[in-house]
């Protein structure tokens, strides 16, 4: 039983590592065959076949590294100052920031009145309009652009007169 496999296992190897031939027709036609036809067939070796090592076809991108998280060293509210008072002649109350470091353009500047956000920027600056006479407490936040606080200010207080009648 051995032996029989052995002899068959030899014979395909053989035919595997048979020869070709081509050889064209009358009609103009090229054949190809493991057995010649005739006296015009000619023995064809054919060309190496191109080997491509298996691998993704598009080149793979490098993975982006995480984002560092910018830390602020600090912010605070340079104006007004605290417990300071506006009078009936003024119409609007200029509130300045100031943030260690710069601003990162991803992010946003907001200042709140009296636990409302009331504005939303890149610039150190906020002007209040038609504030109703009394006490408010201002703070600032700096927020990222999913709306988490990364640093915030201490509060401001300050007052606001207006004739009353």
């Amino acid at each position: 039983m051995r032996l029989a496999t052995l002899l068959m296992l030899l014979v395909f190897c053989t035919v595997a590592d048979a020869e070709l031939y081509r050889w064209v027709d009358k009609k103009g036609r090229v054949h190809f065959s493991d057995r010649p036809l005739d006296n015009s067939a000619e023995v064809y070796t054919p060309k190496p076949i191109m080997v491509v090592p298996a691998g993704p076809t598009i080149p793979l991108l490098p993975k982006k590294a995480p984002r560092q998280e910018i830390k602020y060293e600090s912010l605070s509210i340079t104006s007004p100052a605290n417990d300071q008072i506006f009078t009936p002649d003024v119409q609007s109350v200029a509130v300045k920031v100031e943030l260690q470091p710069a601003l990162h353009s991803e992010h946003s500047i907001v200042l709140y009145l009296d636990g409302n956000s009331v504005s939303r920027g890149s610039s150190a600056g906020f002007t209040l309009l038609n504030l109703y006479r009394g006490t408010h407490t201002i703070y600032a936040a700096v927020e990222n652009e999913s709306g988490k606080i990364l640093v915030r200010s201490s509060p401001v207080q300050f007052h606001v007169q207006r004739h009353h009648l």
